[in-house]
């Protein structure tokens, strides 16, 4: 009898994470008909992944490195440094457009988007936050040779997405559709942080020594004062994009004063 195939774990990774990507959009399309309102404010925080793809490709190589060196002292604090950093560029990114989502959404859609896509642009700028954190863990997996685990984590978590969508989007309908996507993208990272926790190539308690809980703390206070300036009413478009400004900048300030590290101020 001929054996059977050994199932490649890239291609069964690729072809979950289309279905997980596009499980959505196909969704609103079929069911709701009011794609163009959902996918209008999916590409625009889409943009946000260039900068993490970037690191990936060149985290992959460092980590497959040190991991065959058994270095995980030099391990761990380099994941925690892209960790630390990727959260600071891409959450300074997302507070500012977060803040500033009406006018974000108006520039670049148009009027016919201000409203409920506006909300789901917020909510998906959140998960794009996560999804992009999520490549640390996602190249720590990578690089020490277990690709299999990424391929996993996307199968079982297809037929969760797909429940969450079909329970909430009717419910809730596009809000609902983009909270499902936060809450798989939030699954996907949790899972990817505790495989690279185990597989020793990540430590939680080293990436709070280097300043990791003082930069969360800072993006989750940020993110809050975003999303409430983003819902403040009765206030212009230019006074809101100055005051989202303003805030961008003063957690900038607050990240260079209060989460670095002596090393990384040297």
């Amino acid at each position: 009898m001929r054996p059977a195939a050994a199932v490649d774990p890239l291609r069964l990774a690729g072809l979950a994470g289309f279905l997980l990507a596009f499980g959505a959009m196909t969704y609103v399309a079929t069911q709701m008909g009011v794609v163009a309102r959902y996918t209008g404010p999916f590409q625009i925080a889409d943009n946000l992944m260039v900068l993490p793809s970037t690191l990936s490709a060149t985290l992959f190589p460092a980590v497959s490195s040190l991991r065959g060196g058994r270095d995980r002292a030099s391990l761990h604090a380099l994941t925690a440094s892209a960790l630390k950093g990727l959260g600071r560029c891409i959450g300074l990114i997302v507070i500012g457009l977060t803040a500033a989502g009406n006018e974000v959404v108006l520039v670049f859609l148009g009027t016919d988007y201000l409203g409920a896509p506006v909300d789901v642009f917020r909510l998906l700028c959140l998960g794009f936050l996560i999804n992009a954190l999520a490549f640390v863990p996602y190249s720590i997996v990578q690089g020490v040779g277990r690709p299999d685990l990424v391929a996993k984590c996307h199968v079982a978590e297809l037929p969760l997405h797909l429940g969450a969508l079909a329970l909430v989007a009717p419910w809730l309908s596009i809000h609902g559709v983009a909270l499902a996507w936060v809450l798989r993208v939030g699954l996907d990272a949790g899972l990817l942080f505790y495989f690279s926790r185990r597989l020793e190539g990540f430590s939680f308690r080293e990436t709070a020594r280097l300043g990791g809980r003082r930069t969360g703390l800072l993006l989750g206070a940020g993110l809050a004062c975003a999303w409430a300036l983003s819902s403040w009413p009765d206030i212009g478009a230019a006074a809101r994009v100055a005051l989202a400004a303003a805030l961008v900048l003063a957690c900038a300030a607050a990240a260079l004063a209060w989460c670095l590290t002596p090393d990384e101020r040297g």
